[in-house]
């Protein structure tokens, strides 16, 4: 959404409940349901980069990020992924 005049630039599907930050040109998205989704930081279009069921249902804590790593739980699990090699 455009902050001068509220214009939408463009809308995505749905991705339930979950967690999300940017990580330099890249927005990084967790949903509840275990699924990782980095999308292109753009006011251009939605673009996924990456798709991953990465944990069960039920991932509601924050994700963590450190040295280009991303550390995610849920309620059975501990992940370490490598977010590097989406550059």
């Amino acid at each position: 959404m455009s902050l001068l005049d509220g214009e939408v630039k463009w809308e995505a599907p749905s991705m339930g409940a979950g967690n999300l930050i940017r990580v330099k040109d890249k927005l990084v998205v967790l949903s509840e349901d275990g699924e990782l989704v980095v999308v292109a930081a753009s006011s251009e279009r939605f673009r996924i980069l990456h798709r991953q069921q990465i944990l069960g249902t039920g991932a509601r804590a924050h994700f963590a990020l450190a040295n280009d790593r991303l550390f995610a739980r849920d309620q059975r699990r501990l992940v370490c992924l490598r977010l590097d090699q989406f550059e």
